[in-house]
């Protein structure tokens, strides 16, 4: 309070407590919303006075820190959530003391796409080959297919990825087997891309070793090979066997 005259002027200050068993919501949330996914929704309420509240999923406090944006203006408390997932489902609520006011959002999914399908490559022998798409989800899931059979994992060779909206098969260390027809399955879309492994001439790993035996006695001559099934040819002072 500020009080003045042509003598000079006189201010006195007060503080002011609000009860917060007092405090009341006079505006509630909306105790339905529905939104497709990748939409922003805002959850609005109102309160009686300026008192901080708190915001809850399914019951675990939300920070404010993540896409679910909190904004406080005055007696207005607002939630907004950002481009929406299957996961940001469920209960909301917002509240003071022992005071709540509630929504249920349902968030709708949408049929995914493929943005960028697969396509036809190349890859030589014993390096990695990369399957890889792009779809318009980020939570939807593939199906990844070779010759028609259903591929599984294997840890160190057959590997999948889920990054964004981005789904990858990697094949490592790859071989002639893993040539074919690959297929991603999305819902009832699929594309298709034929991989190529271009084979790597044979190479001696291991070569021969001096051997000396007693005449009469059996000698064994081994090399070993980077493929198992190449042909090998002997020669012995340079005559073939």
């Amino acid at each position: 309070c500020v009080a003045s005259n042509n003598v000079g002027t006189a201010t006195h200050g007060s503080r002011v407590t609000v009860d917060v068993e007092k405090v009341s919501f006079t505006k509630l949330l909306r105790s339905n919303v529905e939104l497709n996914e990748t939409e922003t929704v805002t959850l609005e309420c109102e309160t009686s006075h300026t008192v901080s509240t708190k915001w809850r999923h399914n019951g675990a406090e939300l920070s404010g820190m993540d896409h679910r944006e909190l904004v406080q203006e005055g007696r207005s408390h607002r939630l907004i959530i950002k481009r929406a997932t299957l996961n940001d489902a469920g209960t909301y609520t917002c509240g003071v003391k022992d005071q709540l006011t509630s929504c249920t959002v349902v968030v709708h999914g949408m049929k995914p796409d493929f943005v960028r399908k697969l396509e036809d490559f190349e890859v030589k022998e014993q390096e990695v080959a990369i399957l890889e798409v792009e779809i318009s989800s980020e939570t939807a899931d593939v199906t990844w297919i070779k010759d028609g059979l259903p591929i599984e994992p294997v840890p160190g060779k057959l590997d999948v990825e889920k990054k964004g909206n981005v789904r990858k098969l990697l094949i490592r260390s790859t071989s002639v087997h893993d040539e074919g027809e690959y297929t991603c399955t999305l819902g009832d879309q699929e594309c298709t891309a034929e991989v190529t492994v271009i084979e790597l001439p044979p190479q001696i790993h291991t070569k021969m070793q001096d051997v000396i035996v007693t005449r009469g006695d059996k000698a064994t001559l081994e090399v070993e090979l980077t493929k198992g099934d190449a042909l090998v040819r002997w020669f012995k002072d340079d005559k073939e066997l």
